[in-house]
């Protein structure tokens, strides 16, 4: 466990105002400056029970005491609840900084943990991404990794790293007992891990989709319900209707959950022939945003039926959901596999099952940031370049510089080879508090 010489003090609550904040001290001398944070303190307090105390603030307070090894820090740690008034919180953190403390940095409570050995670094950068959460699918992918099901995973690819390295090291030292190294052998074990390798690969795509919301462009001709439908998953009146066609001359955003999961939903300005410059422009968008969504509707008028422009469309967008509006305006024996009426809600439900799978489709097995993502292509790259030191026998010294490249590469990961650096530049994206 590291010693750290300064003790820290912030709230680890909003900012405020609210009905209560919550303060963490940490450090060798938080014990004595939560002690003076209070009138009647406890000479040798209880570790992890809660006292309420009169605070020299004047307020009622509550404060509990942590030893050294059972805190979120590691370090000795009192945390102290108050009334969360700004002229409150004010007082407090003078009053604590008077007596010694110093106010942390963002991110150095969640710092300290890390370099004390409480957390693993993707389990901290997790501490982040629950903040950030804005679904509770989000939410529980980012406890998953909080919990270590990264982790779990780099450390899998490091260990056959690490057994592969022993093995060549083994065969270059003792090849009298123990023969020469297993080239076939080394090659069967790239290939069982492999698989977890591209797992994650493909995960770092969909963990940028639960970030930002899976995104659904409702496209179509105009006026054939773009905008109704918009209000009606969001159950408000948010775009413009009019029964008047090309009313919808931009790209218009909505973000939404959708049972649990995130979604942004885009009105399109109408697919058609045109020369109102404004339109086109309009059109030019909606092409653009169809280009980086992750789900096209492509809806069409069951009231005209389905029509030339609609062929083509379905043709240029072939991934495309086609989804039949005014259903109670349909001509007899129309079909179409998902037919509502945005107007007056009907067909909704089944319509948002199909989006609901398709969420989930593009759902992560495990949380991937953009800094593991990069780690990950370049592990790829080693991995390639194990795999063809194999197939043509290289020396065991060459083996050995790839297999170390790879397992400095994870490690940077997991955090047991990233620099100071990272590390002060991955802390220091957290809030003041954590």
């Amino acid at each position: 466990m590291r010693r750290f010489t300064d003790t820290i003090v912030a709230p680890f609550t909003g900012p405020g105002p609210a009905a209560v904040t919550g303060y963490r001290i940490s450090g060798p001398d938080a014990w004595f400056i939560g002690a003076t944070l209070a009138n009647n303190h406890p000479t040798e307090p209880e570790p992890m029970r809660a006292y309420v105390q009169t605070l020299t603030t004047g307020e009622l307070g509550v404060l509990i005491f942590y030893p050294e090894g059972k805190s979120y820090t590691g370090d000795q740690t009192v945390e102290l609840f108050a009334h969360g008034s700004p002229a409150s919180q004010q007082l407090i953190l003078a009053a604590a900084t008077q007596n010694g403390a110093r106010t942390a940095k963002p991110g150095e409570f969640t710092e300290r943990a890390f370099l004390n050995g409480r957390l693993e670094l993707t389990q901290a950068e997790a501490v982040a991404e629950m903040i950030a959460a804005d679904s509770p699918e989000f939410f529980a992918l980012a406890r998953d990794s909080h919990q270590g099901r990264l982790r779990t995973q780099v450390s899998e690819l490091r260990e056959a790293w690490l057994d592969l390295l022993a093995k060549v090291e083994a065969s270059t030292d003792f090849s009298e007992e123990i023969g020469d190294f297993d080239y076939n052998a080394a090659a069967q074990k790239v290939n069982e891990v492999k698989p977890i390798l591209q797992h994650l690969i493909a995960d770092a795509n969909r963990s940028e989709i639960i970030r930002r919301g899976f995104r659904i462009a409702i496209v179509g001709r105009p006026n054939v319900g773009k905008s109704s439908l918009l209000n009606a998953l969001i159950k408000r009146d948010r775009a413009i209707v009019t029964n008047i066609a090309g009313t919808t001359r931009d790209t218009l955003e909505e973000s939404i959950e959708i049972r649990g999961r995130k979604a942004v939903l885009i009105d399109t300005a109408g697919l058609r022939e045109t020369t109102d410059v404004v339109e086109l422009l309009g059109i030019e968008r909606t092409r653009l945003e169809i280009a980086g969504a992750d789900l096209t509707i492509l809806l069409f008028d069951l009231e005209t039926g389905w029509t030339d422009d609609d062929q083509r469309f379905a043709r240029q967008f072939r991934d495309a959901l086609i989804v039949g509006n005014k259903i109670d305006l349909a001509k007899p024996n129309s079909e179409v596999a998902l037919g509502i009426s945005a107007a007056h809600g009907l067909g909704l439900e089944p319509l948002i099952d199909v989006i609901e799978q398709k969420m989930i489709a593009a759902t992560p097995k495990t949380l991937v940031n953009e800094r593991h993502s990069a780690l990950l292509l370049t592990f790829a790259e080693n991995v390639n370049e194990l795999e063809n030191a194999l197939t043509v026998l290289v020396p065991s010294d060459l083996l050995s510089t790839l297999l170390r490249e790879g397992i400095h590469i994870l490690g940077q990961i997991s955090g047991e080879t990233a620099s100071p650096n990272m590390i002060d530049e991955i802390f220091r994206r957290f809030c003041i508090g954590k």
